[in-house]
C-alpha cells in the first residue's frame, strides 16, 4: 500500500481519494469536495454493478497518516 501511495502522491499530492469499483477499474482524484464525490457515485455504482469482477463501492482517503474510508455508495445510490 505504501508503494502505491508513494507513486500516486507524486502526481496528485499527499492527500487523494481512490475508488476501485472493480478489479479492472480504479479512479484516483486529488482532494475534491463532497459534491464531486457524490456525483461520481452513479459511475462508481454502475461500474460495480455491471463488472465481471466487482470489488467495492467504498471511496478511500489516502494521506500521510494512512488510509481510511471516506465514503461508501450503496447500489440504491446509483
Amino acid at each position: 500500500c505504501s508503494d502505491f501511495r508513494n507513486h500516486i502522491s507524486r502526481v496528485l499530492g499527499h492527500r487523494f481519494l481512490v475508488a476501485a469499483p472493480s478489479k479492472d477499474t480504479m479512479l484516483a482524484l486529488s482532494e475534491v469536495t463532497n459534491d464531486v464525490v457524490e456525483r461520481l457515485g452513479t459511475a462508481i455504482v454502475g461500474e460495480y454493478r455491471f463488472a465481471t469482477r466487482p470489488l467495492t463501492t467504498d471511496v478511500f482517503h489516502f494521506s500521510s497518516s494512512g488510509v481510511k474510508i471516506a465514503g461508501h455508495f450503496s447500489e440504491v445510490d446509483g
